[in-house]
């Protein structure tokens, strides 16, 4: 499929004159725009005569944006937005079809790229995928009257309550607002609180059964230009013994992409460095394992990234590919970890948790 190219330039502010996007706007930022999906997300529209779709979001700390997907090998700025407003950008993109497979991709004040589903999307990728899809929303024929007849009956203070998943950041805050870690929640485990954790072995807390889920292991994503500069002649050879376990001090010339300091990988790579006696050329350093990744394949860095997300990462431009990328496992046996199921050894354990784990299991072996 053939998409022209009809944005506008990054930064660009759209000229207002009487534009119906004021109003919209304006009961948006009052915070009164109870119907502010009919302004953001995905709408099919046709402008100059072409069919095609225009695109809105709310980023008002962005430098940039841009719309990513299929139709564009998801390179950034292939179809820049322009500022609609102070805070919102827009892109009218011709030629979109529905069930195009789309995210907006951000340029922070630091210069890094985040890669984001629309918030008002209509419809969106079964996980572990996670984009969002162009859908049609007009025309849909809702059959849940019964359902919304029996919810004007229901008190929902008094009626049962069930809770499928638990996200720590929004699960429960603190008195001073702050959220959970997941050390905190092995508190709550301990106390009871929680039925379940998922967590990285050891738990340190008595009374705590652990259950197995699966091993994970840090990667280094090396641009294949890297082991062949390293290597010259030798680089099919040495790829072959590096996919046993790699010798990190080999790329010291080499630069770096890392995560910053403060989570769990970081420290695992803090402690493997320094065991190694290896001070890395650090060019970067980022919260978005994404941007990591997005760079590797550009062959701007090398990226130490946990094997599980490797796994599950569906992002295309992002998903590293035999052809731009070397994987190598990091040989210490200090970067492999366990993830575990804990749960209160004198509590049931009940016939849903029990089928939780097996599933997770099974997931994860695949």
């Amino acid at each position: 499929m053939k998409v022209r190219r009809k944005a506008h330039r990054e930064g660009d502010t759209v000229k207002k004159q009487n534009n119906p996007a004021d109003l919209p706007i304006y009961l948006f930022k009052q915070g009164n725009n109870f119907e502010a999906y009919r302004f953001f997300g995905a709408h099919f529209d046709c402008r100059g005569g072409d069919e095609g779709v225009v695109f809105r979001v709310w980023a008002p700390h962005a430098k940039a944006v841009s719309v990513v997907g299929d139709f564009n090998s998801w390179v950034p700025g292939s179809h820049p937005m322009a500022k609609l407003d102070e805070g919102v950008w827009e892109a009218f993109i011709p030629g979109i079809r529905e069930y195009d497979v789309y995210k907006f991709c951000l340029t922070t004040r630091q210069d890094e790229l985040l890669f984001k589903a629309d918030p008002y999307a209509f419809h969106a990728e079964t996980r572990p995928s996670n984009a969002s899809k162009v859908y049609r929303l007009e025309g849909y024929e809702w059959n849940d009257g019964e359902w919304e007849a029996q919810q004007k009956k229901r008190d929902p203070l008094t009626a049962p309550m069930n809770i499928y998943e638990l996200h720590a950041g929004s699960w429960r805050l603190k008195e001073n607002g702050d959220p959970y870690n997941y050390s905190e929640l092995e508190d709550e485990l301990a106390h009871g609180r929680v039925d379940l954790v998922i967590a990285f072995h050891p738990i340190m807390l008595e009374g705590v059964e652990t259950v197995p889920l699966t091993e994970d292991r840090l990667i280094m994503v090396v641009p294949k230009v890297f082991t062949d500069q390293v290597f010259g002649p030798r680089a099919e050879e040495m790829r072959a013994q590096y996919a046993q376990g790699a010798d990190i001090t080999a790329f010291r010339q080499m630069p770096f992409i890392l995560l910053k300091r403060g989570n769990r990988v970081r420290g695992i790579v803090d402690q493997y460095l320094s065991r190694c006696y290896f001070k890395p050329k650090i060019i970067l350093e980022t919260e978005n394992t994404v941007t990591t990744l997005a760079m590797a394949r550009e062959g701007m860095g090398i990226v130490i990234c946990p094997q599980l997300f490797l796994r599950t990462i569906q992002l295309p431009g992002v998903k590293p590919a035999p052809e731009d990328v070397d994987l190598f496992p990091l040989a210490d046996p200090s970067t492999l970890s366990r993830l575990v199921v804990g749960y209160r050894r004198d509590r049931y354990l009940s016939h849903f948790a029990e089928r939780f784990i097996l599933i997770a299991q099974d997931v994860l072996r695949k």
